[in-house]
C-alpha cells in the first residue's frame, strides 16, 4: 500500500514540476511575444497607412 502512495506522490511530482516548466517559459517568452506583436502591429500599421494613402 505504501508502495502505491509513494507512486501517486511521484506521479504528481512530475505533473507540477512539467506545469511549473511550463509557468517558467511562459513568464520567459510573455515579454518577447509582446514586443513582438507590437513590433508587427506598428508594421502593418505603417504599411496600411502607406498603402492607403
Amino acid at each position: 500500500m505504501d508502495d502505491d502512495k509513494k507512486n501517486e506522490e511521484h506521479h504528481q511530482f512530475e505533473k507540477n514540476d512539467i506545469l511549473a516548466i511550463i509557468i517558467a517559459l511562459y513568464k520567459i517568452m510573455l515579454p518577447q511575444l509582446l514586443i513582438i506583436g507590437l513590433v508587427f502591429f506598428i508594421i502593418a500599421y505603417f504599411l496600411l497607412w502607406v498603402w492607403l494613402k
